[in-house]
């Protein structure tokens, strides 16, 4: 079995090598070639810190894409609390606050064999099919002529989504804006050297999004993060999560697309130290720690305008019709992508002589 370290991933999984597996991924599926199990989330709560419960979560997620030959499970181990910031809730996770490393990983499959045949860690991989499936959102929906982003965040995901969209359209410059003065700051001192174009920061949302060509949430917010009033004609919105936006924006949008074709989230059950399960339609009905509203996302109205981006992608169904339309495009996580990008690093990998050979026979032995 070939074993990857994240720094092995990110020298081999470019964002133009993600972005041909993303589209590659969400073609098969289209066809019916690709298969994806529910989400599952198990949380227990694991004291508190600083006044505010701490939870751990345990995910896992399957997805096949048959062209590849591989099947693959997602694990994800983490713990999370939830803090003030500015007048919203944030979530924070291990990393952020004690200092610890996140652990989630990618464990391939060949199907020919049944056999175990990579493992690799998801942090890298995971931020970067996030992004490209975002910049799929952006070459399909955005006009073409698109060259300024608004950016609201710049954490983890944020750096990622604009390589994904510089790499779809030819951007010429990036307003951001965080909350937190220094990290727009150095979030834009750092993306203007890695894009080699004018990122700067600013100290509002709405300056963020005026007068751009693209704007783009990357937040970890609860709470909506675009306002309906800034939505200009012709502009396309990207978005990472449901809570990112409201009704409003959405009813302001002339075409909507999502990576999936139904409103309902894979069913989760959680398991909290009661000893007690739930199966969540939609959003998550449950979050520890948090009161989620009930939203958009419940009305299956709008789930009805939805065009899949596998439509997009396979020419199925129009996207943008004209130059003034507002578009939206809203990035649910599906397992096949995991296939498909595991895959394509796992085949860089071997050509490149890049990670270390494992035997597991032991391992395997009953």
């Amino acid at each position: 079995m070939l074993v990857l370290t994240n720094s092995d991933v990110e020298k081999i999984l470019t964002m133009e090598v993600c972005l041909e597996a993303m589209e590659e991924s969400f073609r098969a599926n289209a066809l019916g070639e690709a298969v994806n199990t529910p989400w599952c989330n198990m949380y227990a709560q694991q004291g508190e810190s600083e006044n505010s419960p701490v939870h751990y979560v345990l995910r896992t997620s399957m997805g096949c894409v048959a062209a590849t030959g591989v099947s693959a499970i997602r694990i994800n181990s983490e713990i999370f609390k939830w803090v003030p910031v500015a007048s919203s809730k944030r979530k924070v996770k291990t990393t952020d606050f004690e200092g610890k490393p996140l652990t989630g990983f990618i464990l391939l499959f060949e199907n020919a064999t049944g056999m175990p045949v990579a493992l690799m860690p998801d942090r890298y991989l995971d931020k970067t099919r996030v992004a490209a499936t975002n910049g799929l959102g952006v070459k399909y929906l955005a006009r073409a002529d698109a060259r300024t982003v608004g950016l609201l965040g710049t954490g983890w995901q944020a750096t990622s989504q604009l390589r994904a969209f510089c790499c779809v359209r030819p951007i010429e410059e990036v307003k951001v804006y965080s909350p937190t003065e220094a990290n727009r700051l150095h979030f834009s001192q750092e993306m203007s050297q890695v894009l080699d174009i004018p990122v700067r920061a600013v100290s509002r949302a709405e300056e963020a999004v005026r007068d751009v060509d693209i704007v783009a949430a990357a937040t970890n917010s609860v709470d909506p993060v675009i306002q309906p009033e800034w939505l200009k004609p012709g502009i396309h919105v990207s978005v990472l999560k449901e809570l990112e936006v409201s009704g409003k924006v959405m009813d302001g949008c002339d075409v909507i697309s999502a990576n999936l074709r139904t409103p309902l989230k894979a069913p989760v059950e959680f398991f909290s130290m009661g000893g007690w399960s739930h199966v969540s339609e939609g959003l998550d009905d449950y979050v520890p720690g948090l009161e989620v509203r009930r939203d958009w996302w419940h009305d299956r109205s709008y789930w009805e305008r939805v065009v899949s981006l596998e439509d997009l992608v396979i020419g199925a169904k129009p996207g943008r019709r004209k130059d003034s339309d507002i578009t939206l495009f809203l990035s649910r996580g599906v397992a096949h992508q995991f296939s498909s990008t595991g895959a394509r690093i796992l085949e860089l990998a071997r050509t490149g002589g890049v990670g270390q050979q494992v035997a597991i026979e032991d391992l395997l032995r009953y």
